[in-house]
């Protein structure tokens, strides 16, 4: 499926999953994926403000069905592998010699997850989930988004062989270097980036406090523009 994409100007206003701006001189790609939106707001494209100060060839992608991305993005796929066959073929379209995906929380999952079946160069994560099986995430107090849970487990698209980034990243022949950014003052984020510890290629990153909210805290200190910058080798600034 080609699907439709915004336009780089409209994407506060608009309602479409993926916005696409390829107006740059770099040779490179910033993928990144939106995390879970609060029932009643329509989920964002996050990063867009950090990202937009970069000159370099961006996607910014948000899961408007709010599960994880395992339902899709509408119009342009129906699972997990759907959109990663997109992201695929807009990307190898343009030929690029770097790829950077990057999510917090949710987005964290999908940044990880679609890095690794794409085999992009880097992924950086904050805070990301790194499973989903609802008596795991029980044991760890991690219930806030219980409700959303049941509407993964329920539906017909969900791609279960992704619960556990975990199993994903070890049943993969991958070259990319994942970087999780969380809080030890996390709680159970704490214990999602523990649970990629020892797996190959994953460089763990924790800061002494931000619990869930580390993006907004690396944000206002300045050092996330210092980790997206560094995640882009000869960035044209």
């Amino acid at each position: 499926m080609n699907g439709p994409t915004a336009s780089y100007h409209d994407v506060r206003a608009g309602t479409a999953p993926i916005a696409i701006d390829f107006n740059s001189q770099s040779d490179s790609l910033v993928v990144t994926f939106g995390g879970m939106a609060e029932a009643r707001e329509m989920p964002i494209f996050e990063f867009f403000a950090s990202a937009s100060q970069l000159d370099i060839h961006k996607i910014f992608v948000r899961d408007l069905r709010r599960t994880w991305y395992h339902r899709g993005l509408p119009g342009i796929g129906e699972n997990i592998d759907e959109v990663a066959a997109y992201l695929d073929r807009v990307i190898q379209q343009q030929k690029f010699k770097h790829l950077t995906f990057i999510g917090s929380s949710t987005g964290g999952y999908a940044a990880i997850l679609f890095g690794c079946l794409l085999n992009v160069n880097t992924v950086v994560a904050f805070v990301p989930k790194t499973f989903l099986h609802p008596w795991k995430r029980l044991l760890c107090l991690d219930v806030k988004p219980w409700a959303r849970l049941w509407t993964l487990l329920w539906s017909k698209d969900t791609q279960r062989e992704y619960f556990d980034l975990r199993r994903v990243l070890e049943s993969r022949a991958t070259t990319t270097k994942f970087h999780v950014h969380f809080s030890a003052d996390g709680g159970a984020d704490v214990v999602h980036a523990e649970h990629l510890r020892g797996c190959a290629n994953v460089f763990l990153h924790p800061h002494p406090k931000g619990g869930h909210k580390l993006v907004k805290k690396l944000r206002d200190s300045g050092e996330l523009n210092e980790i997206l910058v560094a995640s882009v080798p000869h960035l044209v600034r």
